[in-house]
C-alpha cells in the first residue's frame, strides 16, 4: 500500500464514526431543544408566582380587615379565646420586633382559619358579613386553599412538573377571589385567561378547568 493510501485509509470516516457524530448532533439538538423548553417553562412559573401573589395578598387583607371590623381591633388575634395556642404561638413568634405580624404570616396559617376548629369562632362571624361565601361553603372553600398552598410550596421550590392540573389551580384562585374582592377579580381575569394560553401555547398543558 502507498504512503498515500495510508493517509485516506486514516481520514476516512468509519461507519461507527458517521454513527457517532451523527447521535452527537442529535443530542446536541435535544439538549438545545430542552433548555427552550426549560426557560419557557421557568418564564411561565415566573409569571404564575405573580399571580399567586396577588392572589395571597388578596387573601391575607380581606381576612385582615374583615376579622378587624368584627372584633372591633386591629389585633383581632388578641381576641380572648379566639385563636388557640398554635396560630397565638405563631403569631407571638412573629412580634420580636413589635412590628405587625400579619405581613409575615404564611398562607398556611390563613388556610388553618378555614378549618373545622374555626367553624365557630372565624367561618361563621365572616360568612355573615359576606354570604357571597357560602357559595363555596367552609369545608370547600379550605379544600381549595390547600390544593392552592400545595401549588404556592411547589413553585416555591421550584417543584412544579407537567403532569399537575395548573389550570384547576388558576381557576381556584379566580374563583375564591371573585367572592372575597371581586374588583380584583375582574383585574385578574385577563391575566389568568392569559396564563392558561401560555400553558397551552409554550408548556404544552391542556386548558383543564373546575368551576363552582
Amino acid at each position: 500500500a502507498s504512503v498515500l493510501g495510508l493517509l485516506l485509509a486514516i481520514h476516512k470516516p468509519t461507519q461507527g464514526s458517521q454513527k457517532n457524530l451523527i447521535m452527537q448532533k442529535m443530542t446536541s439538538f435535544y439538549e438545545s431543544r430542552l433548555i427552550s423548553l426549560n426557560l419557557q417553562f421557568f418564564s411561565l412559573l415566573g409569571e404564575l408566582w405573580v399571580y399567586l401573589a396577588i392572589f395571597e395578598t388578596t387573601l391575607r387583607t380581606f381576612l385582615n380587615l374583615t376579622l378587624s371590623h368584627i372584633y372591633q381591633s386591629a389585633e383581632w388575634w388578641s381576641v380572648e379565646n379566639l385563636l388557640r395556642n398554635h396560630e397565638r404561638r405563631l403569631l407571638s413568634s412573629r412580634r420580636k420586633d413589635h412590628s405587625n405580624p400579619i405581613d409575615e404570616l404564611s398562607l398556611g396559617f390563613w388556610v388553618t382559619l378555614f378549618s373545622r376548629k374555626y367553624h365557630e369562632r372565624i367561618w361563621r362571624p365572616i360568612a355573615s358579613k359576606n354570604p357571597t361565601l357560602e357559595v363555596l361553603g367552609r369545608r370547600k372553600f379550605q379544600r381549595y386553599l390547600m390544593i392552592i398552598q400545595e401549588f404556592r410550596n411547589k413553585l416555591a421550590h421550584h417543584n412544579i412538573t407537567l403532569q399537575r392540573n395548573i389550570a384547576r389551580d388558576i381557576d381556584y384562585m379566580q374563583q375564591i377571589t371573585e367572592l372575597i374582592a371581586p374588583t380584583i377579580a375582574r383585574g385578574m381575569k385577563q391575566r389568568a385567561q392569559t396564563l392558561k394560553k401560555i400553558l397551552v401555547a409554550e408548556a404544552g398543558f391542556e386548558p383543564t378547568t373546575q368551576r363552582l
